[in-house]
């Protein structure tokens, strides 16, 4: 397991074990390394890019709250003209986004990309955490989290903020076009 893997994981941890009593935490830690890159820009450049969005923190209908978490998305991607869908018709092999909410601490590694979409995820009206994950099959290869206080429906715009600021940080800088 390489350095960057470990403290990606480790950072994610730390969201996850004790840093709920903030306004708003980013951790996120290291970078993709050039392979993870590469893998990532691939996956997803110019397709569909398969998201799944694990949770609902919002007494709105999961349709609902899926709907935002992809508008939100869209457009996020550094340049890698991704479609982030649910439904995807064009993506590459088993690789995947995996946008969860309130994810619990076993998480944090190896389940977290075989979690089914029965996970309940809610906390309701306490913070939110929001975790992003670059999955390869069940194998967790990059993690990122923030958490933010209780976002009321996911038509807030500080929900799409809090989306789009954790997209920034969870999509990788390097350029195909060099």
């Amino acid at each position: 397991m390489n350095i960057n893997r470990v403290i990606s994981i480790g950072a994610l941890v730390a969201v996850l074990g004790g840093c709920a009593s903030y306004k708003l935490a980013w951790n996120h830690g290291g970078y993709f390394t050039d392979t993870e890159s590469s893998a990532f820009r691939f996956s997803g450049g110019n397709r569909d890019f398969r998201t799944s969005i694990i949770g609902n923190p919002f007494d709105a209908p999961k349709s609902e709250t899926e709907r935002s978490v992809l508008d939100a998305m869209k457009g996020q991607d550094k340049g890698l003209n991704a479609n982030f869908t649910t439904q995807p018709r064009t993506h590459y092999k088993n690789n995947r986004i995996v946008m969860m909410f309130n994810p619990p601490k076993y998480h944090a590694d190896k389940g977290a990309c075989a979690t089914s979409s029965d996970y309940a995820g809610q906390n309701k009206g306490g913070e939110m955490v929001l975790a992003a994950l670059y999955c390869d099959g069940d194998r967790l290869v990059y993690a990122v989290a923030i958490s933010r206080a209780a976002i009321k429906s996911p038509q807030d715009p500080q929900f799409r903020k809090f989306v789009i600021e954790l997209m920034d940080f969870f999509v990788p800088q390097h350029s195909m076009a060099g």
